[in-house]
């Protein structure tokens, strides 16, 4: 078990995002008036809920008294031997392990409660240049931000789970990727980049002459993050997710960031700048978890230590040199 110190951060920012099924639909857009976010074909809770994704994650920070709990990050079955599933529905690119949007990967700790969430697809979001993620650290965008999509098991499917009214029937993981250099490799970003669809999709195309391993993409143990309640990031902007952003990128190869600005939506026009603006916090809470070196219980309250405060410190530091 790796102890984690929960430190509560209060922003000033918004809220979630993400695909929901395999979708050829292209009502709604990203630019412009008639069909861009502000516009009518976001409708539902995109235009009326008050817990919305994505947010920024904002400085100064406030901080509120801390709390120590025992955490463990834990994964199974993100692999496919026999191939997978890809396609470009016209807003992202969408891949999955099975046709179906189950599989036998999951994802359970990590402060979710003792819940077992099990993986339903990837997708991503990028822009033209380096301004593609939905969430951003202090106004700053990555070039390209996934979406790790899962529902809770209780549900059967992603879609039972996302009309189920329970604000945490959905759990996304969203993970920054920087570019870095020709020499940065990642199994699982190098094998989806080398089989994009550059062009628009009916369907899912299934990929049979590589399997796919997703595990490097997953977070390391120990890894800082950011917890917060939200919704879909796409129509009808669904309020059911339990976000998990991670702080640090994964650094990729630029010439594969590259390959997807190469992708056209179903006009053939490239789909660039497929991220939704962020969105009012209001009064919701983010979490902010760091690891904790040492932890001390008195009289059934966790209470961090100098050294804990430390790390946090450190921690905080380190983003505001690196933004």
């Amino acid at each position: 078990m790796v102890r984690y110190f929960i430190a509560t951060l209060l922003f000033f920012a918004v809220a979630v995002t993400s695909q929901s099924t395999w979708s050829s639909d292209d009502e709604f857009c990203y630019q412009g008036d008639d069909c861009g976010p502000s516009s009518p074909k976001w409708a539902g809770e995109c235009q009326t809920g008050a817990r919305q994704s994505p947010i920024d994650f904002k400085y100064p920070l406030v901080r509120k008294p801390g709390k120590v709990v025992d955490l463990s990050f834990e994964t199974a079955g993100y692999q496919a031997a026999s191939g997978f599933w890809v396609q470009n529905n016209g807003h992202t690119i969408q891949v999955s392990l099975t046709e179906e949007l189950r599989s036998e990967g999951a994802m359970w700790g990590y402060g979710m409660e003792g819940t077992k969430y099990i993986f339903a697809q990837i997708h991503f979001h990028w822009g033209e240049v380096d301004d593609g993620s939905e969430h951003t650290v202090a106004g700053k965008h990555w070039p390209v931000e996934l979406h790790l999509v899962h529902y809770d098991q209780k549900y059967g499917s992603f879609a039972n789970a996302a009309s189920s009214g329970d604000p945490k029937g959905l759990s996304v993981l969203g993970v920054f990727l920087s570019a870095g250099s020709e020499f940065d490799e990642n199994l699982a970003f190098d094998t989806i980049a080398d089989h994009l669809p550059l062009s628009y999709q009916d369907h899912p195309e299934h990929i049979t002459t590589s399997g796919l391993d997703l595990t490097s993409l997953l977070p390391k143990e120990g890894a800082p993050f950011f917890r917060y309640m939200g919704s879909l990031t796409t129509p009808n902007c669904t309020e059911a997710v339990e976000w998990t952003v991670l702080l640090d990128p994964i650094p990729v190869k630029p010439s594969e960031i590259k390959k997807f600005h190469d992708v056209l939506d179903h006009a053939g026009v490239p789909m660039g700048l497929n991220f939704r603006p962020v969105q009012p916090l209001g009064d919701r809470v983010v979490e902010f978890l760091v690891r904790g070196a040492d932890q001390t219980r008195t009289g059934g309250v966790s209470r961090p230590t100098a050294a804990s405060m430390g790390l946090l410190f450190c921690t905080i530091l380190h983003f505001l040199w690196s933004n």
